[in-house]
């Protein structure tokens, strides 16, 4: 989910056996909420993403993986034209 909305994914949407990633964030009376309505977190048949954390982490090492990939192409770019 990223949709932004906080709670918008509640139980009855969310099927058996689901892998959810909650992805979204918004600030609600100044607290910050995922998509993920809270009680879904409860659940036992399917597999959710952690509220704390999250894919915070990975975002962060994909960004990271990312800009090291464009650094490489880049300097085997200037290489080829020299």
């Amino acid at each position: 989910t990223a949709t932004g909305r906080p709670g918008i994914i509640t139980s009855e949407v969310v099927p058996h056996g689901a892998t959810v990633i909650d992805a979204g964030t918004a600030s609600e009376n100044g607290v910050i909420r995922g998509d993920i309505e809270p009680s879904v977190y409860e659940r036992d048949d399917i597999s959710i993403t952690p509220r704390i954390g999250g894919v915070g982490p990975l975002t962060v090492a994909a960004a990271f993986d990312n800009v090291l990939r464009a650094a490489r192409a880049r300097t085997q770019q200037q290489a080829s034209d020299a």
